[in-house]
This record gives structure tokens, C-alpha cells and sequence, in this order.
């Protein structure tokens, strides 16, 4: 018993040192409390009282037993107890963003990416708060929820709707850009969490979604991935409150109907005064056809969990390190296109020492991707890209290969916004594997169905040579006026010139500036020479015949050729005269007026001078045999 007693003397005495602070001050405290004078004075006027020590004495013993329990509780879960901070909600910060853009590709087969759906405006129906009865509702903006959405996806380049009716409105240019967004993901747990990227390209493509972990990217891996597009919409907000209770405000009067809504479509819903019942025996409730278009608004009594308002990528990750992680997610979109646009000065006119131009090129950036990209760094990249179809196109039967079409229709519904960056902003032009690589040197923001200009070159007193080119198969009576231009260092040029659009312009005689014509140019490399365009002579007529036939046996023909060129110019200029012949015999030139070069197995080139105001005949006979 008194080996006992001992043994629970010495596990008080150690609660006790547990428990007891440690303060030096506090081993002294009762020794001082009892020498305190018992008569001194207190402050209303009476001494203090003799039992205070006891008081205190019995607190301490109430900690030291308080200890002792603490001390007998095993570890929780075999571990120290340990007061935990509360759980910190995930945020996502968005750190950068470098948007790398395609030129505009020829290949017949494209790639479809998402649809733009309810025509590309992620969350296009707006909301605002209402309340009805004392209960908070989410009220729709009757231009959004009431217009019929015809969900329209883009195949082909054109917007084909659900009904099968191809939208002209609606025709894009066929356009792939690379999305590398860097982003700052807070609070992660170990082990798995749901974590939510917005402000993502609604023309994504799914397939080549990657998202890696810069702070851990061993420790951290994508368990499951989901690509949200189900846009709040008013038919998406419908459709998911079938059989639930609505209400509608009329437009002229503003009663309030209020029922159960049964079906919808684009003209009318149909709402009962009671949800349905599976019971057979049950009382039909009654139904009302209300008209959308004579609805102001129409109410729903929450946001559904399901619906996002912006196209989002939903992710469960699963990680070994807790806390903050820098992230990169990287993924092509569609509908993100950029050319280059080409300005040209003819300045000083000149057909005999060549005209001198001054060009000044542009890079045009057309964003219809659905998302913004704030800040971004810019990068393009020049050359023709292979794509294939994905499994998922569309054939819409509108395949047509129209380079000319989307920039016909700038401004269709007030799409078009250009932009002119500061002159600090250059690109810098490199080789990446066989395409030319075009950096900006400072970033810039790319907005959501914006076209965006910027500065790519500038060169002056580039020298071109001005000659009339008769072709009669592309013109029989009429000559095109070309510029060539030498892309040389010599010539002020010497760079890589990608593939776009120049539109020429001339100063008249009043010293205004004119324009004279458009033409486009493929990917013209360095030291090549470019055949530009222009416009159709006015002063030079033309034309092209056969003269003679004769039949030199049962194989052999021979044929001779008459074109002549008029200059009514009063100028001489420099012609080039095309000869056409079968391209399914042999042949050969048997007599000539003027020289000649063989371009291909059918085609001659016959360059010569027609002077001012004179007539120039060229004859040629061919003989052909099969």
C-alpha cells in the first residue's frame, strides 16, 4: 500500500512539472504570497484576505491532476496532438501566358478543335440577383435567355447550326495557336485535390491538354481531367430545371406565372401548376403554353453546380507535397490565326531605272478563340503546318479553300478592331526547324475576337522593275502591270518575308496618297525574287490567235501563232508574251519573229521593248507531232 502511495506521489509530482509553467517566477509564487503583509492596505481600504493562498494553492493542484490525465491519453492516431490550421481553400493565380500562333495552313484536311458554341462568348447570358418572396433567385436577362441559341459549332471554317444551315455571318478563317499559361495553384493538399483552371481557349483541343507541377513534378500527377463547355446558356439553364418550378415575369403587364416547367424550345415553354407524378392514378395537373418573346425575364431558384460560365479544365490531382505549386498548362486552340500585311509606297516612278518603293510590313493577329490572353508573350511562327482531320470533324459539305474569304469579312457584326502597338515593340526573327520563328520583343494583350496589328519591318528605297505581262490564258486582251522586287540585302531587303497580303499605293499629281491594288505572297525566303501584281494596264491592249493549220501527215501538224501588243503609253515599256502550246505532243519551234525561253514542256516566255505609242507583233510556227 505504501509502494503504491509512493508510485502515485512521484506521477503527481511529475504532472505537476508538466503542467506548471515555465516561468522562474511562478516556483517562488507562494512563498511570496505568504510574506506579503496580510495588513497592508488594500485598495478599498480592507486587508488582504487570508485565504487567497489557499485558492491558489488548490488551482495548482487542479493543473498538476489536469496533466496527469493529459500524461495517460495515448498519441491520436499514433501521433503527437497538434492543434491544425484550418484547411485553406485552393486558388489559382495566373502567373503568364505565351501564345504562339500559326500561320494560316492550305491543307485541305483541318483540324475542327472545339465548337463555339452560342457563337464563341463563354458565359453569354448575364445574371443578376432577384429576390422573390424572401428567397434569393437567379434572374436572366430576357435579350440572353429568351433569343433562341442555335448552338452553332464550326466545321470547315463556316458555322454549321444544329438545323443544318450553314451561317455566312458566321464563316472564320481556319487558325491554330500554342497556349503555355503558367500558373500559381495555392493550398494543395497531400493526396488528391480538385483544382480549376478558367479563362482557358473555348476552341481548345482536348487531346493535347498537358499540365505539369514546376514545383514538383515527379510527386505530382493528373488522376482524371475534364474539359467543362456546358456554358451557362439559357436553354443549358433550362433544360436543367425540367420538372422544377420557374417563374416568369411578363414583358407589358409584369405578372408573375409561376408553375412547374414541363418542355421549352426556341418559341415557347410549357409550364403545369404541379410536378408531374409517376403515380398512374394521380391527377393530370394543368399545363399553360406562355410565348418567350412576350416574356421579360424568367427566373430559377439556384445556379446549378453543373454549369460553368466559362469554358474550364477541371482537374483531380494527386500530390506528395503539400502547399503551393508553380504550374504550366499547355494546349492548342483553334480560331487563332495571324498573316502578315504588307504596305507598299510606290515613290518614285520610273520605267526604265526601275521604280522605288518603301515597305512597310505588319503582323495581323486575329484572336476568335474565346479567350483572352492578358500580357502575353508573342510568338509566331511562319510555314505551312500538317495537320489531319480529327475523328470528330464534321464533313459540312462547304469545303471550300477560300484564303480571301475571312478578310472579306472584317467587319461582319463590328468584329474587326485593330490595334497599332507602340513602335518599341519588334519582332526578332529566327530559324525553328523549317519554319521562321517571329518573337516579340515585349508582351502584349490579345483580346477575345480582336485583330491586333503589329510592326514587323520597315524598308525604304527598295528598287522594283516594271514590266506588262500578256498572258492570253489568264487574259485575252489585256496586260497585268507586275513589280519584281529582289529580296536581297542589296535591295534593302534580305529577310525571310512570310506569307500575306500587299496592297499598293501610288502619290497622284496633287501630292495625295492613292491606291492602285492588292495582291498576296507565299513564303518568300532571302535572295528570291517577288512577283508582285498590281492591276490591269489601261493603256496597253492586247491580243492572241491562231493564223495557220496545216497537216503535214497523219501525226504531224503545223501550227503558227500571231500576239500583238499596242503601247498607247508615252512611255516604252517591257513585255512579256506567253505562248501556250499541246501539252500532249512533241513539238518544236520551227520559225520565230523574236527570241524566246522555254519555261516548262508548254509554255514559251517571249520578253522584248514596245516603244511609245508603236504596235509589236510576234509570230511564231510550231510543229507538233503524236
Amino acid at each position: 500500500m505504501d509502494e503504491s502511495h509512493d508510485n502515485l506521489e512521484q506521477r503527481l509530482d511529475e504532472a505537476g512539472r508538466w503542467s506548471q509553467p515555465r516561468d522562474a517566477s511562478w516556483d517562488s509564487l507562494l512563498d511570496r504570497l505568504e510574506s506579503q503583509d496580510e495588513s497592508a492596505e488594500r485598495p478599498g481600504g480592507s486587508s488582504r484576505p487570508p485565504w487567497l493562498a489557499m485558492v491558489v494553492a488548490a488551482g495548482l493542484l487542479i493543473a498538476m491532476v489536469t496533466g496527469l490525465v493529459w500524461l495517460s491519453q495515448e498519441p491520436r492516431d499514433g501521433k503527437d496532438f497538434v492543434h491544425a490550421d484550418p484547411i485553406e481553400p485552393i486558388e489559382v493565380k495566373r502567373r503568364g501566358v505565351t501564345l504562339t500562333v500559326f500561320s494560316a495552313s492550305q491543307n485541305s484536311q483541318q483540324t475542327l478543335f472545339m465548337p463555339l458554341l452560342g457563337g464563341g462568348q463563354g458565359g453569354a447570358s448575364r445574371f443578376g440577383n432577384a429576390k422573390q418572396g424572401g428567397a434569393e433567385q437567379m434572374q436572366m436577362d430576357s435579350q440572353e435567355l429568351l433569343a433562341p441559341n442555335p448552338g452553332g459549332y464550326i466545321a470547315n471554317g463556316i458555322t454549321q447550326q444544329t438545323f443544318g444551315r450553314p451561317s455566312v455571318a458566321g464563316r472564320q478563317k481556319r487558325g491554330m495557336a500554342l497556349v503555355k499559361d503558367r500558373r500559381l495553384v495555392m493550398h494543395l493538399k497531400q493526396g488528391d485535390n480538385l483544382v480549376k483552371f478558367t479563362d482557358v481557349a473555348a476552341t481548345i483541343d482536348p487531346t493535347s491538354v498537358r499540365l505539369t507541377s514546376d514545383t514538383d513534378p515527379l510527386g505530382t500527377q493528373v488522376v482524371e481531367q475534364n474539359f467543362e463547355f456546358d456554358l451557362a446558356t439559357a436553354d443549358a439553364l433550362l433544360k436543367r430545371f425540367v420538372d422544377k418550378k420557374v417563374s416568369c415575369v411578363e414583358r407589358d403587364s409584369g405578372e408573375l406565372i409561376e408553375g412547374f416547367l414541363i418542355s421549352f424550345d426556341a418559341q415557347s415553354l410549357l409550364l403545369a401548376d404541379a410536378a408531374v407524378s409517376d403515380d398512374p392514378d394521380a391527377p393530370r395537373p394543368k399545363t399553360e403554353a406562355i410565348v418567350r418573346s412576350q416574356l421579360q425575364s424568367i427566373r430559377v431558384a439556384e445556379m446549378p453546380a453543373d454549369l460553368y460560365t466559362r469554358p474550364t479544365l477541371v482537374w483531380r490531382l494527386r500530390t506528395k507535397t503539400p502547399g503551393n505549386h508553380e504550374m504550366t498548362l499547355s494546349y492548342l486552340c483553334g480560331q487563332a490565326v495571324w498573316q502578315a500585311d504588307y504596305n507598299v509606297l510606290i515613290r518614285d516612278q520610273d520605267v526604265d531605272a526601275g521604280d522605288t518603293l518603301d515597305i512597310k510590313g505588319w503582323v495581323s493577329i486575329d484572336n476568335r478563340s474565346g479567350a483572352t490572353f492578358e500580357q502575353a508573350g508573342i510568338k509566331l511562327i511562319a510555314g505551312d503546318v500538317n495537320r489531319v482531320r480529327d475523328p470528330w470533324a464534321v464533313v459540312t459539305g462547304y469545303g471550300q479553300n477560300s484564303e480571301e474569304l475571312w478578310w472579306s469579312d472584317l467587319n461582319v457584326d463590328g468584329v474587326f478592331e485593330a490595334e497599332l502597338e507602340v513602335r518599341q515593340k519588334k519582332f526578332s526573327e529566327k530559324t525553328f526547324f523549317e519554319y521562321k520563328l517571329y518573337t516579340l520583343s515585349q508582351p502584349s494583350t490579345v483580346k477575345d475576337r480582336q485583330i491586333k496589328q503589329l510592326n514587323l519591318l520597315k524598308a525604304g528605297g527598295v528598287k522594283a522593275r516594271r514590266r506588262y505581262l500578256f498572258d492570253p490564258n489568264r487574259d485575252a486582251t489585256r496586260a497585268t502591270v507586275q513589280l519584281l522586287v529582289a529580296n536581297s540585302e542589296e535591295n534593302h531587303l534580305g529577310r525571310p518575308l512570310p506569307k500575306g497580303r500587299v496592297t499598293f499605293t501610288a502619290v497622284d499629281a496633287d501630292g495625295e496618297t492613292q491606291f492602285l491594288g492588292r495582291d498576296k505572297i507565299d513564303h518568300t525566303p532571302k535572295d528570291e525574287e517577288l512577283e508582285l501584281n498590281l492591276a490591269k494596264a489601261f493603256d496597253v491592249v492586247c491580243s492572241h490567235k491562231q493564223v495557220r493549220y496545216k497537216k503535214l501527215a497523219h501525226n504531224h501538224y503545223e501550227y503558227r501563232y500571231e500576239m500583238r501588243i499596242r503601247n498607247h503609253k508615252e512611255t516604252a515599256i517591257n513585255v512579256r508574251a506567253v505562248g501556250h502550246l499541246a501539252s500532249h505532243a512533241n513539238w518544236k519551234v520551227t520559225k520565230t519573229t523574236d527570241k524566246y525561253t522555254k519555261h516548262d514542256f508548254k509554255t514559251l516566255h517571249f520578253d522584248c521593248r514596245v516603244e511609245s505609242n508603236t504596235e509589236k507583233k510576234i509570230s511564231y510556227t510550231v510543229e507538233h507531232k503524236w
